[in-house]
């Protein structure tokens, strides 16, 4: 069975009623919630004030979906708080708009020596974020860039990892990123780290591996 609500700002949810499981779930919370330990009334009561405490955040992510070029997620959900954009063809943004966050958190990946100096502006977000703003604005502020639209072609920039060749495993992105500016193709840690283990030529210093990396055979390190 499902309901349907919308809330004050006007946006759809569904709360399922598994009747098989005697489960309550939706499309605002990732787990589900057994019938055993709550009613479908307080079930709805919680999920009501779930969507006001996330209502900031969704205004957020909405701008960023219909303005900013949005790489992961593909189909977000009202539960995935964060996106992965595109900021230049070497370097992406990912954004966790959290509400457990007075302002969005922002990591910038890419080649090392270009991603240090946009990392650093990034952790001036408390001072330079502006809620008057749209997101391409703060974020370009931020970044001191012009960010590509949503309708940038984003088929040349490298997010999956040159290991295992996806982008999320197990909850990890591919953050890890090749120093050669040529190459910057990025990695999972683990898949990285046992890559790395796997070769006679790489050496460890207490918890940090160094070798070669696996796509322009360029020197590499990662913690393992």
């Amino acid at each position: 069975m499902v309901i349907g609500s919308r809330d004050a700002a006007g946006r759809d949810h569904s709360v399922y009623v598994d009747l098989s499981s005697n489960v309550f779930s939706s499309n605002v919370e990732e787990n589900s919630v057994s019938m055993e330990s709550t009613k479908l009334t307080r079930y709805l009561e919680t999920l009501e004030e779930r969507c006001e405490q996330l209502a900031e955040s969704w205004d957020l992510l909405d701008d960023i979906d219909s303005t900013l070029c949005v790489l992961q997620p593909q189909h977000p959900k009202r539960h995935e708080l964060w996106r992965r954009i595109a900021v230049t063809s070497l370097h992406t943004a990912l954004i966790d708009v959290s509400p457990d966050r007075s302002f969005p958190k922002l990591t910038v990946y890419g080649p090392r020596t270009t991603t240090l100096p946009l990392n650093a502006r990034a952790k001036a977000v408390r001072t330079l974020w502006s809620p008057t703003k749209s997101a391409r604005q703060n974020i370009g502020c931020i970044l001191q860039c012009t960010l590509p639209s949503a309708v940038f072609d984003h088929k040349d920039i490298k997010l999956e990892c040159g290991v295992c060749f996806a982008f999320v495993c197990e909850k990890e992105t591919a953050d890890q990123v090749c120093a050669n500016d040529v190459c910057a193709q990025p990695f999972h840690r683990t898949c990285l780290v046992q890559w790395l283990k796997s070769k006679e030529d790489t050496r460890q210093s207490f918890t940090t591996l160094f070798g070669k990396c696996p796509y322009c055979g360029g020197n590499i390190t990662v913690g393992s």
